[in-house]
């Protein structure tokens, strides 16, 4: 995963500062707004937690967590951030901290916050993708949701936005399919950058 160079420069100088201090420091603020989500992974564990914990954090929350951590980026995850009332206010408030915010989704109401959002250096949309049309729509038991996401990452990189893509490995998936993704993002779709995780069995 690359940042732009301003960010290049704002971490280096944050890590830099910190090393020098010979304190442990954080790097990333992982937020989880809420645990709620608009569809149903097979292999994810969230979906677990929500169902004892369906707590949501206000707004103010939200955007004082950023003011307590000194880290310089913010993951915005879940759940489904953009399924979170008062998203564009918690964005907005990070971007006036100078905080580098990544904004995972499953880009199924991306397209529809294209207009509600500005593109900026600091933020960037990771979309989450599993592999190509059948395994990424088998992972998530959502028919069409890799023709969705394809389409919506397309839209946001012709607005201007940031784009990379976030893929968990399974049982289910394989090293060719991976490849064909990954070569088909940079190639065909153009994104910034990818991440690429193993999945762990909940039991």
């Amino acid at each position: 995963m690359k940042f732009p160079l301003r960010s290049q420069v704002q971490i280096g100088k944050y890590v830099a500062t910190q090393q020098r201090k010979g304190d442990r420091y954080p790097l990333v603020l992982m937020l989880e707004p809420t645990l709620a989500c608009n569809i149903a992974c097979i292999g994810c564990g969230k979906i677990r937690e929500y169902e004892s914990n369906k707590a949501r954090l206000s707004v103010e929350e939200c955007i004082d967590s950023g003011v307590q951590c000194p880290a310089p980026v913010v993951s915005i995850c879940g759940g489904e951030p953009l399924v979170y009332k008062g998203i564009e206010e918690v964005v907005g408030g990070f971007l006036e901290l100078r905080k580098n915010i990544e904004l995972c989704t499953n880009a199924l109401r991306l397209e529809q916050f294209l207009d509600v959002f500005e593109p900026s250096p600091r933020l960037t949309f990771v979309v989450h993708l599993d592999g190509m049309r059948e395994i990424h729509d088998y992972i998530c038991d959502y028919p069409g949701l890799w023709d969705i996401a394809i389409d919506s990452m397309r839209k946001a990189r012709e607005a201007g936005f940031r784009v990379t893509s976030n893929t968990t490995v399974f049982k289910e998936t394989s090293v060719d399919d991976v490849l064909e993704m990954m070569h088909y993002l940079t190639n065909e779709v153009g994104i910034d950058g990818m991440l690429i995780a193993p999945g762990y069995q909940y039991s």
